[in-house]
């Protein structure tokens, strides 16, 4: 046991450290930590490894062996006495030290790498998690991100809101726990109306029954993959939009609820379901409404449903959000193509609003942040995929499977999860503590030995 103990004692230490003192968490951080406790982890081990007289020199030192056993002893000895086990013994023993060597070489190499890293240039926090000025009342996002509210709620606008208040709050504390400077995490306001219940097992979502293709009706020409047999006709639009009335019924009043779109600082940005398959029916219903002998209410339809999506292009967000947008905006030049084709004195008499809908004076997906917002926006979570020192200080309260579950219901703010500020959640036939990803909804388990 001491043995053990002297052999493995920089792991130790650096284990204790993390449980009483903590880190800073973040991926460079656990790399530099890995890296430094390994090295040192390397280094302590010479002794142990290189022999004399048998020996290694920890034992010449302080008279501390390690012996297997009497029936391990037979069974190597008989092992060492054929010719072709003493030639890989020696061969392997040689070979360890070479192994060893280079391993001590190579995190040696990653320490001195680590001392060049300059310091964090000043410009860096600014440019990613600063310039955000969250607004919390007449936000189209917010009706937006309610639109899979479940059913039954009819103030969708407040539900969105709601969640989109909980993952800053939850952001906020991944920055924190990141090291992220105070004035960037913003401050948590005071809000009313938040009494909405968010229960996401009874979300709802846009169905899957578009299985033809909806771009047949939008799009002027159709493409050689486009058949009869796999295009979408008018009465499929119109079942589709039937079978998912409430989200369509939502939708067209969202572009209203709000003068602006912005989202607050969370997690990989603004999310929401399916939101491709919503512009590409809102896209089949305005050619629609032009064939049916509506072309100024489809037109005016085409120009609120655009000024949305160029608000939406140009709030901050992840690359992948741009993508979405950039996408949208596309099948919306598509729209506006058709229907200038069935329509044509559509363009004389909206010429100014086309105009001003298409103009592109500036970038219109905020380019110029692109980079450090898809950053920005990840970068606090990656810590969530390394474990969590809190079920390690729950497993050093030494206690039975049979009392953990109270335990962490009851448990004090230090040892509750700190992505949700919640308690974990146990589950005793395999005693695991766990936690969903405020986001995804992906469950990180972390499993303790309890017996």
């Amino acid at each position: 046991m001491l043995y053990g103990f002297i052999e493995w004692l920089p792991m130790l230490l650096g284990a204790a450290y993390i449980l009483i003192i903590g880190i800073p968490v973040g991926l460079f951080n656990a790399i530099v930590f890995k890296t430094v406790t390994l090295l040192a982890q390397a280094i302590w081990l010479a002794p142990f490894i290189f022999r004399k007289d048998n020996k290694n020199i920890v034992e010449i030192l302080t008279g501390i062996s390690a012996e297997p056993t009497k029936k391990k002893q037979e069974k190597l000895k008989k092992k060492y006495e054929k010719k072709i086990s003493k030639f890989f013994f020696g061969f392997d023993y040689r070979a360890s030290y070479i192994v060893y060597t280079l391993f001590v070489a190579f995190y040696l190499f990653l320490f001195v790498q680590i001392l060049r890293v300059p310091p964090q240039n000043p410009n860096y926090q600014p440019m990613v998690y600063g310039g955000y000025e969250p607004v919390w009342e007449n936000n189209i996002y917010f009706a937006m991100r309610g639109l899979s509210a479940p059913e039954d709620v009819e103030d969708f606008y407040q539900y969105g809101r709601k969640k989109a208040f909980d993952n800053f709050v939850t952001f906020r504390t991944m920055k924190k726990l990141l090291g992220v400077d105070e004035q960037y995490l913003y401050e948590i306001p005071e809000l009313d109306n938040l009494s909405s219940v968010l229960t996401e097992d009874e979300e709802i979502e846009i169905g899957q029954g578009a299985t033809k293709k909806l771009r047949c009706l939008y799009k002027l020409e159709k493409t050689e993959d486009e058949t009869e047999k796999e295009c979408a006709t008018f009465e499929d639009l119109s079942k589709f939009i039937s079978e998912n009335k409430i989200i369509w019924k939502r939708f067209n009043r969202a572009p209203d609820m709000g003068s602006v779109y912005v989202t607050p600082p969370m997690l990989v940005g603004g999310q929401m379901r399916s939101p491709l398959q919503l512009v590409q029916l809102k896209a089949a219903s305005i050619i629609d409404i032009a064939k049916n002998g509506a072309p100024d209410q489809a037109m005016k339809e085409w120009l609120r449903y655009m000024k949305l999506y160029r608000m939406m292009a140009a709030d901050r967000g992840p690359m992948v959000y741009k993508a979405v947008m950039g996408v949208s905006i596309g099948i919306q030049r598509q729209t506006l193509e058709k229907l200038l084709y069935m329509a044509p004195e559509l363009a004389t008499t909206y010429e100014a609003e086309i105009t001003a809908a298409l103009k592109n004076d500036g970038p219109i997906f905020n380019d110029s942040l692109i980079l450090a917002d898809d950053w920005g926006l990840v970068e606090p979570f990656m810590h969530g995929t390394m474990g969590n020192a809190n079920a390690v200080k729950i497993l050093s309260q030494n206690l039975p499977n049979s009392e953990i579950s109270a335990y962490v219901k009851a448990a004090p703010d230090n040892l509750q999860n700190p992505i949700t500020n919640t308690p974990f959640e146990w589950d005793e036939e395999t005693a695991a503590l766990s936690f969903k990803s405020p986001v995804t909804e992906t469950r990180h388990s972390f499993k303790l030995n309890i017996q």
